[in-house]
């Protein structure tokens, strides 16, 4: 039964309706049963339609299916009477039913396409198809909103495409050319799918999230010629890969590609002072540095060049880590921490124990080094950074002497410095009759009262012609004593007691103790209760 009466649905409505008197438009008006009819015939077929969304895809082709969703779509937002009601029955049903159209012309359920974000996207289908994304058909792209809000089509995005790749193994390992999944195995679907992840951070406007994920994907080329996590792959100029390849050739530069040179402005970190002083650390711990120096591979020169050109000096924990690398030469081309050598100063080291920084290099860079605090060479300096290091190396006897026969000559300068008198005594200055060399604080000078309260079992000082008074002084100065210390006194009773009873040593400790009474008398009071205890 034709009439007047205008649905705005895209489709007819065939039912035995109760019409008005002149037959041209249908009863929905009022409460009689003609009305309750009507609408029910209605509700019947608007579920009916609803039941068999399926159909529609046999029935019409991709974007007419969609065209008749909007138009009903339409009407529900028109409309304020009860044809609405065929969208309210449509729309739960849509995401459970195969009604979109991909680009490989199948009917699929929403949830398992993507809709692509810009049409400038559509060059990259090819290769999106084999990472096995089904991507909506061009010709649905003006129904996005109806495709994503209500048949739960996701758009294309970063986490998804991750996704991908980690199922293909490639991620936070570097992945061989010849082992890429065929979706990534030439150069043309490389670039699509670079220029695919370019628009979609754009689209996410380089969210933080999105790019920790990118950085953990195998997808950017090394200059090795495999492809590397983007977290692992450094960006640097000529000279720094040339250099410091030299130096470790396992560090994963970044090869320099154009089509790649986007991604990796975003994803891949830049060698870094940092990295520079950890990739040096490692060929020194693994014993490559020094031989890779020695063989002439590796130009110090440049190195510290590279350093002072990149403001190392404007960051003091990076420059502390520096100057512990021992990359820095002596003259004779040994290496050494920068602590370990000074610069030339007021002092000349007449006994060549001294190590200076190379000369070559100082010319050249003398402020920068100056600045990363090496110290110039002044008697104090001497004694602290190489009198300490020398003397803890097999000297011949001969040599050791020297080195005494300076700190005396020097005695009248640094008498004062009670920093360097602690350090002096530390050392094994003080030559002793056994013809060994001792710290002097277990050293004593040939008195009777040492021989008597310590027996045998002492240090005593080695005295000749040629050590003057000023020796005596400066071994008093350093800590070489004339009397019996009370601890080693102590010590050697401790001895004596647990041997067998004898008169000699019942006389031995006679004397020892004549000896300390003597001492506690003439002893000030403020020591007498120290020196009992």
């Amino acid at each position: 039964l034709p009439t007047d009466h205008k649905t705005k649905l895209p489709f007819h409505i065939n039912a035995d309706f109760f019409p008005s008197s002149d037959r041209k438009r249908i009863i929905f008006d009022g409460d009689g049963y003609q009305t309750k009819w009507n609408k029910a015939a209605i509700s019947a077929s608007a579920r009916l339609l609803a039941n068999n969304l399926d159909l529609l895809p046999k029935l019409l082709d991709a974007e007419d299916v969609w065209k008749f969703l909007k138009q009903i779509k339409d009407v529900f937002d028109n409309d304020q009477n009860f044809f609405g009601e065929f969208w309210e029955n449509i729309k739960s049903k849509l995401k459970q039913t195969k009604i979109v159209f991909t680009t490989t012309e199948q009917w699929c359920v929403g949830e398992e396409t993507v809709f692509l974000n810009k049409k400038e996207e559509e060059d990259a289908i090819s290769v999106l198809e084999k990472m096995r994304f089904k991507i909506v058909h061009k010709s649905l792209r003006g129904y996005r909103k109806l495709l994503t809000e209500f048949a739960g089509v996701p758009l294309l995005d970063i986490p998804r495409m991750c996704q991908l790749f980690e199922k293909a193994g490639m991620v936070n390992e570097r992945i061989a050319s010849d082992s890429c999944p065929c979706f990534f195995n030439n150069e043309r679907s490389r670039i699509l799918i670079w220029r695919e992840i370019s628009f979609l951070l754009e689209h996410s406007k380089n969210s933080p999230e999105d790019i920790n994920q990118l950085q953990k994907i195998s997808f950017g080329p090394g200059r090795d010629g495999g492809f590397w996590p983007c977290k692992q792959l450094f960006r640097a100029d000529e000279q720094t890969i040339f250099l410091f390849t030299a130096i470790n050739k396992n560090i994963p530069f970044l090869e320099d590609n154009s089509d790649f040179a986007l991604l990796a402005e975003k994803l891949c970190p830049r060698f870094s002072l940092s990295n520079a002083i950890q990739c040096i650390d490692q060929s020194v711990q693994e014993g490559n540095f020094k031989a890779l120096y020695k063989k002439g591979e590796i130009d110090l020169g440049d190195v510290f060049d590279w350093f002072k050109n990149r403001n190392l000096l404007d960051d003091e924990c990076l420059k502390s880590k520096f100057c512990k690398l021992p990359i820095f030469p002596d003259n004779d081309g040994r290496l050494y921490k920068l602590s370990e050598l000074s610069i030339p100063g007021n002092f000349n080291d007449p006994l060549g124990i001294a190590k200076l920084l190379a000369s070559e290099h100082l010319q050249k860079n003398r402020d920068f080094f100056v600045k990363l605090g090496v110290k110039k060479l002044d008697f104090r300096v001497y004694v602290k950074d190489h009198l300490i290091g020398a003397l803890n190396l097999n000297l011949s006897p001969d040599k050791q002497r020297d080195i005494i026969r300076l700190l005396v000559e020097k005695f009248g300068e640094i008498y004062k410095d009670e920093e360097l008198r602690q350090i002096i005594t530390e050392l094994p200055i003080v030559e002793c009759m056994d013809n060994k060399f001792h710290r002097p604080f277990v050293c004593y000078f040939d008195k009777p009262d040492v021989r008597e309260c310590l027996g045998a079992n002492v240090f005593l000082v080695k005295l000749s012609e040629e050590r003057t008074k000023q020796f005596e002084e400066f071994y008093r100065w350093v800590g070489v004593e004339e009397k019996p210390r009370y601890k080693d006194i102590v010590k050697y009773i401790r001895q004596i007691v647990k041997q067998p009873y004898s008169s000699e040593n019942a006389k031995l400790i006679k004397k020892i103790m004549e000896h300390l009474n003597q001492r506690l008398t003439e002893n000030e009071s403020g020591e007498l209760d120290k020196d009992r205890k």
